[in-house]
């Protein structure tokens, strides 16, 4: 992204908030389309992403896929099962996952995403609860939902389950992770990110720690690396420069964690609101980073989506030596306000 500073107000705005230590809210130049409003009462929504960009867009009874990345029109798939769908994932251009609904265990179909004429297949013998699920690999997934041992009062606890497609494994691995659902996220290096819902904290899990819990006993969420404190965990993804975005009903826009510098920053790409959805796909050549967001869940409520980029959402070297300018200037102002009032 860049920031162009228009005026020196803007420089102090940006210098204000990098020196209250807490995400500002930028405005970058996402490429953003609109989708056809919503017809029915308490709409759901999901999006994923093929390998080459085209969205996946799942909401109340329906699924649709972008005819072409880069332009507005989708194309609805034939002979979708009644669903709210819960979560939405795409391994590859012939393999997808599409969850039937988050109260209670439901059942989770298997799909061809380049074909809108695809069958819709349930995973034999699997009914979960799945509030977001993410690809293992082309036989299996990481499914987060409550399904854990404990329970909250309301249902089980959030935890993690591992399931394969042929329906021969329905394990969880990682057990009550927190009293409610939240976001799960895979890393290009098999890194699994999971956040606790309770105190919003999100932890990593390697590939060798994965392996054997779906062997052996389950993991607990401390058995993890702590990355990070969220702001919101709804809804997580990761880039292709190991970068956690993530969204949900405690922020407006989404956040950005950079771990190589420990810093944070929230983006609005459109509406200043708490109903974004974050996604991260690379199209072969380039990483992006995507959302979905609605202005409402009822009928009539505005539906929009878009992406940047990853390699353009981060400040460039001029608008930095900018903020680091700002910081010092608001900084002069204070020692002169300090010493005119000795």
């Amino acid at each position: 992204m860049t920031i162009r500073s228009t005026s020196l107000r803007g420089t102090f705005i940006a210098a204000i908030c990098t020196a209250a230590l807490a995400p500002c809210s930028l405005h970058a130049d996402w490429t953003t389309f609109s989708l056809s409003p919503f017809t029915q009462t308490f709409a759901s929504y999901q999006v994923a992403n093929l390998p080459d960009g085209r969205f996946v867009y799942g909401s109340t009874n329906s699924l649709s896929l972008q005819t072409t990345f880069g332009s507005a029109p989708f194309t609805s798939y034939s002979g979708v099962p009644s669903w709210d769908p819960s979560a939405v994932a795409v391994e590859s251009n012939t393999l997808g996952v599409v969850g039937t609904g988050m109260f209670g265990a439901t059942n989770i179909y298997t799909f061809n995403p380049s074909s809108t004429s695809t069958a819709f297949t349930a995973i034999p013998g699997v009914t979960i609860q799945n509030y977001t699920m993410t690809f293992r690999d082309a036989a299996s997934l990481y499914v987060g939902g409550g399904n854990g041992s404990a329970s909250n009062g309301f249902g089980q606890d959030n935890s993690v389950s591992y399931v394969k497609l042929d329906g021969s494994a329905n394990k969880v691995i990682i057990d009550n992770v927190s009293s409610f659902s939240a976001g799960i996220a895979l890393d290009a290096a098999g890194n699994l990110y999971v956040a606790d819902d309770d105190d919003l904290k999100l932890y990593k899990f390697t590939p060798a720690q994965l392996t054997l819990a779906i062997t052996g006993s389950p993991l607990a969420i401390t058995d993890g690396t702590f990355v990070t404190t969220l702001r919101a965990d709804g809804s997580i993804a990761v880039d292709s420069m190991g970068r956690v975005w993530s969204a949900g009903f405690q922020i407006n826009g989404i956040d950005m964690y950079d771990p190589s510098n420990n810093s944070s920053e929230n983006f609005l790409p459109g509406l200043d609101n708490d109903d974004y959805v974050v996604s991260t796909f690379s199209n072969g050549t380039d990483g992006y980073v995507a959302y979905l967001n609605a202005s409402g869940s009822n009928a009539g409520s505005s539906v929009t989506y878009g992406y940047q980029k990853t390699v353009t959402v981060v400040p460039e070297p001029a608008s930095a030596a900018l903020l680091t300018g700002g910081v010092a200037f608001v900084a002069s102002l204070r020692r002169r306000k300090a010493s005119r009032a000795v």
